[in-house]
């Protein structure tokens, strides 16, 4: 049975988690360039663009055939890590799409911080940083720290990632947290 506390937590939980998911879309959507009829272009470097139906380069998020894609200011479609409007999204490297990409040491600490900003944790420190402590088949853990000094790590929060459900379990100094 939930406390009268903890259900109140829950629901202010919940409550805060779908206010961000919306602000979050109407960012996005207000951003995005669609596109009905436009063509794609392989580009002098090997990559693609998109030129719009007006002979222009799209540029920032455009979504074809379902699918979400990033392109530079120079219209160039970017594919790996990029930064957004202060949050991380992984564009395949073979296709540029817009996809979640699963729990590992190469991505942990990227979802970890997009799930810190959504839950309004750590934002107002300087020289963030994390570290993985362990990874096994079904786990990461990983710390979320400042950096003081060069090669000086404090460790502030720690969760223990389920690589299957995506929930961040805090093991100190933090909240659960859904990657």
């Amino acid at each position: 049975m939930i406390s009268g506390l903890e259900g109140w937590k829950m629901r202010r939980f919940k409550k805060n988690t779908a206010a961000m998911m919306g602000a979050i879309l109407i960012m996005v959507l207000g951003q995005t360039t669609l596109s009905y009829a436009g063509t794609w272009v392989r580009a002098e470097d090997g990559g693609f663009r998109y030129e719009t139906e007006d002979g222009t380069f799209a540029s920032g998020w455009l979504i074809d055939d379902g699918k979400w894609y990033y392109f530079d200011e120079e219209g160039r479609m970017d594919t790996g890590w990029i930064m957004d409007q202060g949050r991380w999204y992984y564009l395949s490297p073979a296709s540029g799409e817009w996809i979640v990409p699963p729990i590992n040491e190469n991505t942990v600490s990227y979802l970890l911080e997009n799930a810190l900003a959504d839950a309004g944790l750590y934002q107002d420190e300087e020289n963030l940083d994390t570290r993985i402590e362990s990874i096994t088949k079904t786990t990461v853990v990983i710390t979320v720290g400042k950096i003081d000094r060069p090669e000086s790590f404090r460790g502030f929060a720690q969760f223990k990632v389920d690589r299957k459900t995506r929930k961040a379990e805090a093991v100190f100094g933090g909240t659960d947290l859904e990657l």
